[in-house]
């Protein structure tokens, strides 16, 4: 094992001692036949639930018990009031909303890491579940397939796994050989994995995969040791859209610290317009055909867009363009308008460099 690695495992087992005896399963919950979908979810980032909500409430949720809202953070008053105000909004759906336990929670918001987050909220929402199954639905995916959800429960059940989902993992040293499940999506056996294991096993740890020293997401390191697991047929990558480290972007470009996926802040112009904001693309249209430069300014905020290369327009047509059909049957008018002005935006003053 090389420093680095020595270094994580000794710091991530100290915040893991501090949080073990604090966690334990709830036995009170007797279990269903159904599943219950666990969305996690970044408390600055809560002006989009909506519209993860929105994709959920166009699945199939036939046999859906809850869909178990988790906040990455201790309960306040204005957050406890945003949960009941997103429960009164979507009164079709099923909503149970969490926020992190107040010892666990302290300790984790202290440590600060995002995989520390990450593993609570799931190990939160997993502890109030009362399914047999339980699908982790990461913030941002959306699904534009409405079995979606019913496809990673009908494999489990069919296959007898204990663990199934979208797509292997080839993050952090992994390997889609290793056969390790992205959490983005994780089907998870919830009654076979409270009787076997403590919440503290979740967690993400730093293990030897395949002779190999890895840095495993959450669930992963119980992956490894569990071969009743498999892909789901029918929730493929073909069956939703992904837009990766949204989350960890736009937190960046908030606090303004240096972030190097600028383009993925068109994606969250976009989400932001599907959330309620009407006025958002068109005023992001009138800055960048206005621009004279790379550089726009956004809410106050810089933004320098000459390191992203033209191509990025096709990524960013893509997903929006699944999305917006998935939801409203066409492309309407102004998201066409926004994803041209990108496109001209890029070809003005981005990289157009040519790719090896």
């Amino acid at each position: 094992m090389n420093y680095a690695y020595l270094q994580k495992r000794l710091s991530r087992g100290i915040i893991k001692a501090l949080l073990n005896p604090l966690m334990h399963w709830s036995h009170s919950n007797a279990i269903k036949p159904g599943f219950s979908i666990i969305l996690g979810t970044p408390v600055m980032l809560r002006e989009l639930l909506p519209v993860n909500l929105e994709f959920i409430r166009h699945m199939d949720l036939q046999n859906c018990d809850r869909i178990h809202i988790v906040f990455d953070r201790r309960g306040s008053l204005q957050t406890e009031q945003y949960a009941r105000q997103i429960i009164t909004e979507f009164p079709d759906l099923p909503i149970a909303t969490h926020f992190h336990p107040n010892l666990p929670g302290r300790i984790v918001e202290h440590a600060n890491r995002s995989k520390f987050f990450a593993s609570l909220n799931w190990v939160t929402g997993i502890n109030a579940c009362t399914t047999k199954y339980a699908i982790l639905h990461d913030f941002d995916l959306y699904p534009h397939h409405r079995q979606f959800f019913q496809a990673i429960v009908s494999a489990m059940k069919a296959g007898g796994f204990r663990f199934s989902g979208s797509e292997h993992t080839p993050f952090d040293g992994l390997t889609k050989d290793d056969g390790l499940i992205g959490t983005w999506e994780l089907g998870v056996d919830v009654e076979w994995l409270r009787l076997h294991y403590r919440p503290i096993d979740c967690f993400h740890a730093v293990k030897k995969v395949r002779g190999r020293w890895v840095d495993l997401d959450a669930f992963s390191a119980i992956q490894a040791c569990t071969p009743e697991r498999a892909l789901a047929e029918g929730a493929s990558p073909d069956n939703f859209s992904h837009i990766k480290n949204l989350c960890s972007t736009y937190l960046k470009y908030n606090d303004g610290r240096p972030f190097i996926l600028a383009w993925r802040l068109h994606c969250v112009w976009y989400l932001q317009f599907l959330s309620g904001r009407k006025e958002r693309l068109s005023e992001i249209v009138n800055l960048m055909l206005r621009a004279d430069a790379a550089t726009i300014e956004v809410d106050g905020k810089a933004l320098d867009f000459s390191s992203v290369h033209v191509t990025c327009s096709n990524v960013l047509d893509k997903i929006v363009n699944q999305m917006d059909r998935f939801l409203h049957g066409e492309v309407r008018r102004e998201v066409e308008e926004y994803l041209a002005a990108t496109r001209i935006f890029l070809e003005r003053f981005g990289d157009n460099s040519e790719l090896l």
